[in-house]
């Protein structure tokens, strides 16, 4: 299925006539592109008074990921299969383009490039920018039988395929969050920029239905009604990609300094729909207005070892990078050790990286020796990469690394990204240009952390800390959290202990043999040390036999304690907050709110250092009250 688009640009208020694009799919050795990254190109249209970003999808590669979750055994029944962009683009790997009908050739000037005639359409090959459409992987393309000529070279402005400033992606917002729309129904929606926004792109996910949609968007004042810019697009989604890029708006650099965006979306198809569209912003924001994020896990001694379930899979640590960073992260840094269990091995191991479905870089393990099990030990891995991700598109990622032969066995000292985003537009109103920390440690579970401070008047601090807990869930189910404590250390300068709550936490359906004694419904989900204790207790023997829906009559102690550990409870101190989590609820989320009142205090606040049942983690978020 291709691509359609009707494209209406219009500059202030002046209407242009429509622009229709097509999706033409051809071999990367049709536009001299073969050997390059599949992330490092871009293709540009001229359309109007300037260039305009063509969306683009590169063929993908299907691959086995296994999410890298330690002390849980049969975790092959959680292995799913993900599409990756290729590292290098081969001489046949299939692009498909989205080119328009008509377009004029470059006037020379700003960007460079190699420039060719695709389908009657002129297109410049050229380096991406951080502001252009990234690619998306598309599934098994094929090649369209066109017309594809190079005609000329354009040499470009010094410096034209770069942008000056460092532009970050300050929110990705969900303008129509799963939408549902009847036939022929329309949906509108409007969403306000924060005033330093100067490009905006609207993206739908892959939750929408496949089909044809009509959008139409207008960029305007909300104070005098002034239109800035407006276009109508028709856009048809085939389902084969993670998300679809429609378009990038750009403002301009004479950045509005209040501007709102409105957006119908018309189902033209015959059958109900659901419509999932993003809005991911950009500005060159001053150092005042971003925060920072990190994601990932990193331990001193390192993680329990993790055996790839899958020969030739990937073990991937599922993330969450908060949107933002247009230009990319600052850093992904991965430091590991590899064992391999088989008799059949080589004297170097080299696996690739990636965060999503984007190419980070290589590793390379150097075989060192065969330990007393019989396993050959290679020497630990430990690399940096930086500037690869376009985070303002990844919402619920993966970091993962691979292919790993037949036997392979992983031990984890560091695995995250790190970098910079903007504050959402609430959040400026709220706390004004105030800096604060996301962090998301994963170590069997997503740990969400945000750090904000609220100034008052005479420079009294209170500071915000949110922290939540929820399971990792895959495309083959949910992973459920370990029963037990779930530790969180905080730490703040001469902190006392802080006003705490509950947040928004699920409603529970309890088994009614809880609510009431002695008597209670057995249910497998025990452990075997666990069902020994309630066999010592009762004074039945057999209980580690018993099977499910058996009723067993226990004293009133074990129901107590029953109670207890089958439920969610908080403890609260003041250097860290305990979650139990009960064995009812490992697969819901459990989340808290943190109050600290710290007056003029000043000094480092940090969050961090995760214990869980089995499993301890040493990533830290801080943030430094000045």
């Amino acid at each position: 299925m291709r691509f359609i688009f009707y494209l209406a640009l219009l500059a202030a208020a002046v209407a242009a006539s429509a622009v229709e694009l097509r999706e033409v799919c051809l071999r990367a050795v049709d536009l001299g592109i073969a050997g390059r990254g599949a992330t490092e190109i871009a293709f540009l249209a001229w359309l109007g008074d300037g260039p305009i970003s063509l969306p683009y999808r590169v063929e993908a590669k299907a691959v086995v990921k296994i999410p890298l979750v330690f002390g849980i055994g049969g975790l092959e029944r959680y292995a799913y299969t993900s599409y990756i962009l290729p590292d290098r683009l081969e001489n046949n790997t299939v692009i498909c383009i989205s080119v328009p009908n008509a377009s004029a050739p470059p006037p020379g000037r700003d960007r460079g490039g190699e420039l060719y005639i695709i389908d009657g359409a002129y297109v410049l090959v050229t380096s991406k920018s951080p502001l252009d459409l990234p690619p998306t992987p598309v599934v098994s393309p094929r090649p369209d039988p066109v017309s594809v000529a190079k005609v000329g070279h354009v040499v470009g402005k010094a410096g034209g395929n770069q942008v000056a400033e460092a532009y970050l992606g300050w929110y990705r917002r969900k303008a129509l969050s799963n939408a549902e729309m009847p036939p022929r129904g329309v949906r509108f929606t409007t969403v306000d920029l924060i005033g330093a926004t100067s490009h905006v792109w609207l993206v739908f996910s892959n939750a929408t239905r496949p089909g044809r949609y009509t959008l139409h968007y207008k960029l305007y004042s909300p104070k005098n009604g002034t239109v800035y810019k407006e276009g109508v697009v028709i856009y048809v989604v085939d389902g084969k990609s993670p998300y679809y890029p429609v378009l990038l708006i750009s403002i301009g650099r004479g950045a509005l300094s209040e501007a709102s965006l409105y957006m119908t979306v018309k189902n033209d198809n015959p059958y109900p729909a659901v419509v999932d569209l993003d809005v991911v912003g950009a500005s060159a924001a001053p150092p005042g207005l971003h925060g920072r994020w990190i994601a990932g896990i990193a331990s001193k001694s390192g993680y329990p070892e993790f055996a790839l379930a899958v020969a030739g899979g990937y073990a991937a640590l599922p993330i969450r990078l908060p949107p933002g960073g247009i230009t990319g992260t600052e850093a992904l840094r991965v430091r590991l050790s590899l064992r391999i269990c088989s008799r059949n091995t080589t004297d170097v191991v080299r696996t690739n990286v990636y965060v999503g479905s984007y190419w980070a870089g290589q590793i390379t393990f150097n075989y060192s020796h065969r330990d007393g099990s019989g396993c050959a030990v290679y020497h630990t891995a430990n690399s940096e990469f930086t500037g690869f991700i376009p985070t303002a598109y990844i919402d619920g990622e993966d970091i993962s690394i691979g292919p790993l032969p037949a036997g392979s066995r992983l031990t984890v000292y560091e695995l995250y990204a790190q970098g910079r985003k903007i504050i959402e537009p609430r959040r400026l109103w709220e706390w004004e240009y105030i800096s604060h920390m996301t962090a998301v440690l994963v170590a069997n579970a997503f740990v969400e952390i945000d750090i904000t401070p609220l100034w008052f008047l005479g420079d009294d601090v209170e500071v915000k800390i949110r922290t939540a807990i929820k399971p990792i869930v895959t495309p083959k189910g949910a992973i459920p959290l370990r029963p037990g404590f779930h530790e969180i250390k905080h730490y703040l300068p001469d902190n006392d202990i802080p006003l705490a709550g509950p947040e928004g936490l699920a409603h529970r359906s309890r088994s009614a043999v809880f609510r009431g004694i002695p008597a209670m419904v057995y249910e497998a989900s025990f452990s075997d040390p666990f069902k020994a204790f309630l066999s010592w207790l009762s004074g039945l023997p057999n209980i580690v036999d018993v099977t499910a829906k058996r009723q067993v009559v226990f004293p009133h102690v074990v129901v107590s304690y029953l109670m207890k550990t089958s439920s969610t409870w908080y403890v609260v101190t003041p250097n860290a907050t305990y979650i139990h989590v009960g064995w009812e609820d490992v697969y819901q989320p459990a989340g808290i709110n943190l109050g600290f009142y710290l007056g003029q205090k000043r000094g480092l606040v940090a969050v961090g250092g995760y214990k869980a049942p089995g499993i301890t983690s040493d990533i830290w978020a801080y943030l430094e009250i000045n």
